[in-house]
């Protein structure tokens, strides 16, 4: 006779896993749309602007994200976590409490953030990237920061209630297509870096009046929001502030590189180098549509105590993202030349090999699957935290001494 708590098991983990499945079409294409959308933005900059243009763009971008993780304390994967934990658990008043501490501490901070940014922007575009014109733009690319946090803790919790609406309709696409359309001018006109910073501000701006609206409406708990549990609070604090380091951690490594390229080089330079990085993005594309309903459907199943389940759900999770990224992987490794000047035209095929080689880093990525996110569903922040604290230091060192 076959194991009907077996057989239960199989129910479960398949389940589980046609959720995954189904939410990660849904944003997988939304985010290959997003993504062409996000592409676009960069394409029309490096077409109608210059390379210094386009360097500066990305110092702007690489500034206001790290300071924007700052401000959002890790709070994304940490709300996202519980929320789904405490749907396991039916507590809704947890849940209430849980979106009210994170919405107050994070708006808080970026509002402190951003004031600071401001107000240091010529010191840090003179003293540590020696370029004044760096300056303005930066200025207005810091008011972006409470519209990233909104944006980013919005989307999370509609992730901890297992709904992907909010990160297709308004991070994937809407922001992506808004700034599209804003800076289609720069085909027409020779705007600089100023119609750029403001382009990328307005979308923003827009971007969150929407999704405020959307939220309202699609409001998935009863009222009031306005519930407070301060013991909650401290332990939803002891939580985030792990993530927060692992986040942080996390954008330096992503990040370190153009910063470094920007202290020792010229904005041209991290132009060229910043046209092949985003390419090596489409390597993870299936893995990071997986994880965005993977982790809440983990964190549920971990709430019920459903370890056998997770179990099996992780290497099936991981071999699909392998399978998906192989292809890309070996069109970028054969290619690298007539990709790069196809896309960016020939002065950036010099870009080749760092193309290359942030391919293969990215399919190893892809290749260890859901690691950090199986970690965040469980509990274990402090050790994510420091297993990306070590990378982001020896990132650091390797590029100095490159």
């Amino acid at each position: 006779m076959e194991d009907p708590g077996r057989d239960g098991s199989k129910v479960i983990i398949n389940r589980s896993l046609q959720k995954i499945a189904k939410g990660a079409v849904f944003i997988l294409i939304s985010t290959i749309i997003g993504t062409f959308l996000g592409f676009l933005s960069r394409l029309i900059i490096i077409r109608g602007t210059s390379q210094n243009i386009y360097g500066l763009y990305s110092l702007c971008i690489m500034i206001t994200g790290l300071v924007g993780s700052i401000a959002f304390l890790g709070m994304g994967r940490g709300v996202m976590r519980f929320i789904a934990y405490y749907r396991g658990k039916k507590d809704e008043l947890k849940i209430k409490s849980c979106i009210f501490f994170s919405f107050f501490l994070t708006l808080f901070l970026s509002f402190i953030l951003t004031f600071v940014l401001f107000i240091f922007s010529d010191l840090i575009s003179i003293r540590i990237f020696h370029d004044s014109n760096l300056s303005l733009p930066l200025k207005i690319f810091s008011f972006s920061i409470p519209f990233y946090v909104i944006i980013t803790l919005v989307r999370q919790i509609f992730r901890g209630f297992d709904r992907t609406d909010a990160e297709i309709f308004f991070n994937k696409i809407g922001r992506n297509l808004i700034f599209v359309l804003f800076l289609i001018p720069l085909f027409l006109f020779p705007l600089g870096i100023r119609y750029v910073a403001y382009a990328y501000l307005v979308a923003s701006f827009l971007t969150v009046v929407f999704l405020i609206f959307f939220m309202k409406k699609k409001l998935l708990f009863k009222p009031n929001l306005f519930t407070v549990d301060l013991r909650l609070g401290k332990r939803l604090l002891l939580f985030f502030l792990p993530l927060m380091g692992g986040m942080f951690s996390s954008k330096i490594m992503t990040w370190a590189d153009t910063f470094l390229l920007g202290v020792y080089k010229t904005s041209d330079v991290v132009g060229l180098y910043y046209g092949a990085v985003p390419l090596a993005q489409f390597i993870p594309f299936f893995l990071g549509a997986m994880i965005f309903i993977y982790t809440p459907v983990v964190s549920t199943l971990y709430a019920k105590k459903n370890h056998e389940e997770i179990k099996n759900i992780y290497p099936v999770v991981t071999k699909w993202a392998f399978l998906m990224g192989v292809p890309i992987l070996f069109v970028f490794l054969l290619f690298p030349k007539k990709i790069l000047i196809f896309l960016f035209g020939i002065e950036y095929v010099d870009a080749w090999l760092v193309l290359i080689i942030v391919s293969v880093g990215s399919f190893i990525h892809t290749l260890l699957g859901a690691n950090a996110q199986t970690l965040t569903s469980f509990g274990y922040t402090k050790i994510q935290f420091y297993a990306m604290a070590f990378a982001a230091l020896v990132n650091i060192v390797l590029n100095v001494i490159l």
